[in-house]
């Protein structure tokens, strides 16, 4: 295969997969709405792109299944089948085939999958309907391999036509000569390699560090040399650069924010299937769907996501029997919102089903040995309900294909940490319960508070920063054993930074003073301090992975480079409060 083939057949995969994420909603949209002639019309038109598409690239599997699944579509928007269960599964396979293939196409395995099976289902539910609707009997349709009309598909490198009825179809769906026609406007859109952005965002970070540097040392100058002439040369050069850098960093991170819409919309599909098998009438809403995220983002939201709605539909919605006893409308409601609050994203999960029942959670945890009785004893409603994240939890004695395994909810603190974020829960006896998780903008580039203890530099995330504070040693409490500290009535753990590094107590007389610098951290409904020597100040950071360091047990989340020229740690503060959890908000 040539470059320029290969070229096409990598355009044609990225197309095609996003003909496919667009129109999977749809299917279910339509299912909910019935018959919609829009929403036909737009899979019909989507379909037939595929089809002819791969067709001159002779690509025969995809061309069976996707011209199969375009008969059934055309007999539903020209009314001569009801739309039905039946169809719809068999169509959503037909998707899910299609998927695979692409992927098979994209991996360049070599693998051929038989599709003869499903063109033969495909047409033996559009024939069962056709039956139906005729209200005659038909002799079952043959399950081999449906061959594609001699008018419309050559093999070989010949191009793809519709055949003639397809095609007066396809013009009955445009506006009409009547309707005034807006002239078709040119492409301002460009693909590019995301290797090629990512290069781009990294060599930006390294301006950052330079930009940092520079400023560094021009305020040395600044210090010793105010009125000297190249002194103020120095100075304006550098504030040029800090803006130039500033609008560089803020274009290539638009350049790599995306429509969360991307990994929402897979959920109708996914909301549909899993409510099938549990057998739940479940509504999905969605709201904020075109919030933009970065690219890192999307790639680690999927799953954690996935989790959540699963175990609101499985635990949380009850049966439609239930449902109805508790004067409950019988369909139950899932409703995802997204927005964007300060530099973070808050995605908000909420269901209206039974709630969680703290009680029960505390029984399980203490039977399967993850809590004792006495910790279950003084745990507060609100930390009982993060008992869900521990590792091997599960309410349920029988495993099943849905839950059970106690792995699911342990897999969203644990990829939500890697984002950054944090998730907290609310919840109500037979009014529902909310997932809200908060994740950064963007990973690679932040703003950190720069502290210090025993001498060493360490960067603090500045999102979840509350305040700063100065406090004297007679402002600390201790309570059985953790030392804490009253602020606005409110009493909050207090931690020595260097006793959660694992590195004990410093040892340096030099900072046994009457006061402490406290950085209070405020993790949703969570707070408590970080106690550091001292507070140097706000930069902003370009994070740099450590390989070969566990972040989770180091409490790390990477490094950088400060305008000084010393590589100091990043504080993972929501991985610190994940280890805290009981003393936090027990």
């Amino acid at each position: 295969m040539n470059d320029e083939m290969a070229e096409i057949i990598s355009e044609f995969i990225t197309e095609a997969e996003e003909s496919l994420d667009r129109i999977e909603p749809l299917f279910v949209e339509l299912e909910q709405k019935g018959e919609d002639t829009e929403l036909l019309n737009d899979i019909f038109r989507s379909m037939h792109t595929i089809k002819g598409a791969a067709g001159f690239l002779g690509l025969q599997s995809i061309v069976d299944v996707a011209h199969s699944s375009e008969n059934i579509m055309k007999k539903i928007r020209d009314g001569e089948i009801p739309l039905s269960r039946e169809l719809m599964n068999v169509i959503l396979k037909a998707i899910d085939t299609l998927r695979t293939l692409l992927m098979h196409l994209k991996d360049r395995d070599g693998v051929e999958e038989d599709v003869s099976l499903l063109v033969g289902e495909l047409g033996s539910a559009l024939s069962n309907a056709m039956s139906e609707d005729k209200g005659i009997d038909t002799p079952p349709h043959d399950t081999g391999k449906q061959p594609v009309p001699a008018n419309d598909a050559k093999r070989g490198d010949e191009k793809i036509l519709a055949p003639p009825e397809e095609q007066t179809s396809k013009e009955s769906v445009q506006p009409s000569s009547s309707s005034p026609q807006k002239p078709r406007e040119k492409s301002q859109t460009l693909r590019v390699d995301v290797k090629r952005i990512d290069k781009v965002m990294d060599l930006a970070g390294e301006v950052v560090l330079v930009r940092n540097r520079l400023m560094n040392i021009s305020n040395w100058f600044d210090q010793r040399y105010a009125h000297d002439f190249q002194t103020e040369t120095l100075m304006e050069a550098v504030s040029f650069l800090d803006r130039v850098t500033s609008e560089m960093q803020r274009a290539v991170m638009k350049i790599r924010m995306q429509p969360i819409k991307k990994v929402l919309s897979k959920f109708p599909r996914l909301v549909r299937d899993v409510s099938s098998s549990v057998n739940k009438d479940v509504e999905l809403i969605i709201y904020g769907e075109g919030t933009e995220v970065d690219k890192s983002v999307i790639e680690h939201i999927g799953d954690p996501l996935t989790h959540i709605l699963r175990n609101s539909i499985d635990h949380g919605l009850e049966s439609t029997e239930e449902r109805i006893a508790k004067g409950k409308p019988p369909k139950g409601r899932v409703v995802i919102n997204i927005f964007q609050k300060g530099n973070q994203i808050v995605i908000e999960i909420s269901d209206d089903g039974k709630g969680m029942d703290v009680e029960r959670l505390k029984k399980k945890a203490v039977e399967k040995g993850l809590l004792t009785e006495e910790e279950a004893g003084k745990m507060s409603d609100d930390a009982a309900t993060e008992i869900i994240f521990l590792p091997g939890f599960s309410t349920k004695s029988v495993a099943t294909e849905l839950s059970g395994r106690g792995v699911g909810m342990d897999v969203v603190q644990t990829n939500i940490s890697l984002l950054n974020g944090f998730v907290e829960i609310s919840t109500e006896k037979d009014a529902g319960t909310t997932f809200r998780i908060c994740i950064p903008l963007t990973l690679a580039i932040i703003q950190a508070l720069m502290v210090e203890v025993s001498g060493a530099k360490y960067a603090i995330p500045l999102s979840p920063i509350e305040e700063t504070l100065k406090v004297s040693k007679q402002d600390i409490d201790n309570i059985t054993g953790q030392d804490v500290i009253v602020i606005r009535d409110r009493v909050c753990p207090l931690f020595e930074l260097n006793s959660l590094l694992g590195n004990g107590s410093n040892g340096n007389d030099k900072n046994d003073t009457d006061h402490k610098y406290l950085v209070v951290i405020a993790l949703g409904d969570k707070r408590f301090c970080i106690a550091v020597d001292r507070l140097i100040g706000q930069e902003e950071v370009v994070i740099k992975t450590l390989d070969g360091i566990d972040a989770t047990a180091s409490n790390v989340l990477g490094a950088t480079i400060t305008g000084d020229g010393k590589v100091v740690f990043i504080l993972d503060v929501t991985g610190i409060s994940r280890n805290l959890l009981g003393i936090v908000k027990g």
